[in-house]
């Protein structure tokens, strides 16, 4: 059972970083504590994003859906979070990270619990 959702995880995840490179153009966005911020740069980068999804993270490349997302500092602090996961859990996170998603569903997903407590403590800090 559980190499079935890993093979999944990694189907699922291969597919997404396709989708979200392939045919589209990113503008950098400036840096976020050492990690690259992109935003799309043409329609094709536009549709990547589903309608309720505000960024993605690809290893320590964070890729927003607008300037307003990338200028928020909860969703800086989200994001920022899961590219500590990456750089505390090496190649893998990215495979454990959708496994878990497959698993409990987004919502109870133990990283983006982690990611929404980072977004929570930075908002309370910005005041």
């Amino acid at each position: 059972m559980e190499v079935n959702v890993y093979i999944a995880a990694l189907s699922f995840l291969l597919n997404l970083q396709h989708r979200l490179i392939s045919r589209a153009r990113w503008k950098w966005a400036g840096s976020i504590g050492g990690s690259d911020c992109w935003l799309p740069a043409n329609e094709t980068a536009r549709r990547k994003f589903g309608r309720r999804t505000v960024a993605y993270t690809i290893g320590r490349d964070i890729y927003f859906r607008s300037r307003k997302y990338r200028n928020d500092v909860g969703y800086k602090a989200h994001e920022r979070e899961h590219v500590r996961q990456f750089e505390r859990e090496g190649l893998g996170f990215e495979a454990r990270y959708t496994a878990a998603l497959i698993t409990h569903g987004y919502e109870k997903n133990p990283y983006e619990i982690a990611a929404r407590k980072a977004a929570a403590r930075a908002r309370r800090k910005a005041g």
